[in-house]
């Protein structure tokens, strides 16, 4: 039997210009909510995590807050997703699901064979884009679609030796002993019938795991700048991976993910457990179409 069946994420809408509200209606269907991304039509897509034995998954939400679906997945196992993206000319979903959750935090006991950059297909399947990670994270594209970013984050010490159902190991390509600390980038291309295809991935750019933190959520902004969250705050590269700065906070709890918004789309919301950090930019994020809100 589960014995984290009273942990819960709690869904929250946050003004740009301060406050927040509890979404109950949300929180009490996507277990463990995650990461989050617009579908581009006034709705958004949220990843649950899942909880016990019941699978992580995604969900859309419609423009009311309210009510959520799952996205169908012909019965398929997640382990944890953690953050999505989607294609808004065709409407695919990428996403990462890590294994986190069951072999780091000890709520999941079902799991599916490695931890993978995913996509939707048709007829309602996920379908692997790349599965060499250890543990992916954070996920963007660049502002014209010609490139997705996916940060890779992994502390050995986290392991979880045992679970309470017995010692829970995913299949890696790489054993989880040591620290990962990147983000790499993989162009993209539309091909004749409209798909985007993912290929060719390289490093974009590596952390010093001790002096920098962990590269988490992403976003980038209209010049092609990519933003992370780390235990710092927030680490700036441009389009070629050049470091470009580091805005710190003074708080030790870190940023776990980003948002842009605000009425001209440059304030930059900075967000981990405790703080909603609104950080006023010089240049707007990527936001489609509902950045002026």
């Amino acid at each position: 039997s589960c014995k984290c069946v009273d942990q819960a994420v709690l869904v929250s809408l946050v003004n740009f210009r301060g406050g927040s509200t509890l979404l109950p209606e949300l929180s009490h269907v996507v277990l463990m909510a995650n990461g989050g991304t617009t579908d581009f039509k006034g709705g958004i897509y949220l990843l649950s995590q899942g909880l016990g034995t019941v699978s992580g998954g995604i969900f859309h939400v419609d423009s009311t807050l309210k009510h959520a679906r799952a996205v169908p997945n012909n019965g398929q196992v997640l382990n944890s997703p953690n953050d999505i993206v989607v294609d808004p000319q065709t409407g695919a979903l990428f996403f990462t699901d890590p294994s986190y959750a069951i072999e780091a935090q000890g709520f999941r006991y079902t799991h599916r064979n490695g931890t993978s950059l995913l996509r939707t297909h048709g007829g309602g399947r996920f379908v692997d884009v790349d599965s060499g990670f250890e543990q992916p994270n954070g996920v963007v594209f660049s502002p014209d679609f010609s490139a997705l970013y996916v940060s890779n984050v992994w502390k050995s010490e986290w392991h979880l030796p045992h679970s309470s159902e017995g010692d829970v190991h995913i299949a890696h390509d790489k054993r989880l002993t040591t620290n990962q600390c990147y983000v790499d980038r993989y162009d993209a291309i539309r091909s004749a019938d409209g798909t985007l295809e993912i290929y060719n991935r390289q490093r974009f750019f590596e952390l010093d795991c001790d002096a920098d933190g962990y590269p988490d959520g992403l976003k980038v902004d209209e010049m092609g700048n990519l933003y992370a969250g780390i235990a710092k705050g927030v680490i700036v590269h441009n389009s070629e991976g050049v470091r470009l700065g580091t805005v710190e906070f003074t708080n030790a709890l870190g940023v776990a993910n980003l948002a842009f918004g605000g009425r001209d789309g440059r304030t930059l919301l900075a967000l981990n457990e405790k703080y909603a950090i609104a950080l006023q930019l010089h240049v707007a994020g990527v936001l489609g179409p509902y950045q002026h809100c």
